[in-house]
């Protein structure tokens, strides 16, 4: 089941993680922009949580720009594995593709996900990029192209490195060499006068442009709990704001368990009840890649990881979670890797790329009850 809202996006919140900052990310900073926004930089990276929806979103914006009439692909990352199976990729718009190979229009690539392209090695994700670079090398400067990734994914170095080697700097390379030789063209049109312009000042320095998707409106999930075949749904939103749970309910993979519940109990019970429903929701692993390549950890051993990072926090009065397996932790943060010793760090990092952390500010996760930085 698909619904068109048409999300806005906002600049991830960067800080201290302190209470302000959670306050700043669930209160304010969203709708900064919209997908018009977007398509004006050549490359965007949006992150998000797991379940808010970035998947069905590029999907859909896909959809839009092709009605419009314009060249847009929508690509797996974690299918990329040679030019054959580029080729595949966009085999369900292959004669639009081959159409904007021949054209001299602006080409909009959707690539998801980072986080699936890397289950098995980063290697993967690299081979992925590089695959893209090579079928893409001779149009760089006439892309725009969108990344999706987790937001623990895009923390990681050698991820954004990998981008910008792959991705950011062929693209900067190109439309360099495209701004000099319009330069040059503007020259040789004017009899006699030549003005010079250095190549390096052609364009400016091109660094991906990073948003978060936002959760919904109050308008788009009340469009989707009906999509979702919400019963009575005006008694249900009274539920909603009642409890104020719509800090949970304007979040798809939220909605949806919310909407189960009520249409089974007509109630959404307790506050306690409820955030249980959320945590083992969140917790539970629903992308099919993440099943498929055997990298969702056992729902017992999420809920165990989680729970000891909880009491860690509670009983050090350290209120946010080191993601990264090394380095050190700060003043007000707990290493994940110390807490969960006997896990691998793999399996550290699968967890804290679950849904049931969120992010308050862009140098930090944050979930019921408990928050993650870096």
């Amino acid at each position: 089941m698909r619904i068109d809202l048409e999300r806005s996006f906002s600049i991830p919140i960067d800080g201290d993680g302190d209470t302000e900052d959670l306050l700043r990310y669930f209160r304010k900073g969203k709708g900064e922009f919209s997908w018009s926004d977007l398509h004006g930089k050549p490359v965007v990276v949006v992150v998000g949580e797991a379940g808010i929806g970035k998947t069905v979103e590029f999907e859909n914006q896909v959809a839009r720009l092709q009605r419009q009439g314009k060249p847009a692909f929508f690509v797996s990352l974690n299918q990329v594995l040679d030019t054959d199976s580029w080729t595949l990729a966009v085999e369900d718009s292959a004669s639009e593709y081959a159409a904007w190979q021949k054209s001299s229009d602006v080409g909009y690539f959707f690539l998801d996900a980072v986080d699936e392209a890397r289950l098995r090695s980063h290697a993967d994700f690299q081979k992925a990029l590089s695959v893209i670079r090579a079928n893409l090398r001779n149009h760089m400067a006439r892309l725009r192209l969108v990344i999706s990734s987790r937001i623990t994914d895009w923390a990681v170095e050698n991820v954004r490195d990998a981008v910008q080697k792959y991705v950011v700097s062929p693209i900067e390379a190109a439309l360099r060499a495209a701004a000099a030789a319009e330069v040059q063209t503007s020259e040789d049109t004017k009899a006699g006068h030549v003005v010079q312009m250095p190549q390096e000042t052609a364009t400016e320095r091109l660094d991906p442009f990073v948003v978060s998707l936002d959760p919904l409106s109050r308008a788009q999930a009340e469009r989707l709990a009906i999509a979702l075949q919400v019963v009575d749904a005006q008694e249900f939103w009274a539920a909603v704001d009642h409890g104020n749970y719509e800090f949970m309910a304007t979040r798809p993979l939220d909605l949806e368990w919310m909407v189960r519940l009520w249409n089974d109990k007509h109630s959404l019970g307790t506050y306690s009840q409820l955030v249980e429903g959320n945590i083992s929701n969140r917790l539970t692993e629903v992308n099919p890649s993440y099943q498929a390549a055997g990298a969702a950890l056992s729902l017992d051993q999420l809920r165990t990881g989680a729970e000891q990072l909880a009491a860690a926090t509670e009983f050090s009065g350290r209120p946010f979670v080191l993601t990264s397996t090394t380095g050190g932790a700060g003043e007000n943060e707990v290493a994940s890797i110390v807490v969960l010793s006997e896990w691998k760090p793999i399996e550290v990092s699968r967890l804290l790329a679950s849904a049931v952390f969120t992010r308050p500010t862009y140098s930090s996760v944050a979930s019921t009850g408990m928050s993650a930085s870096r």
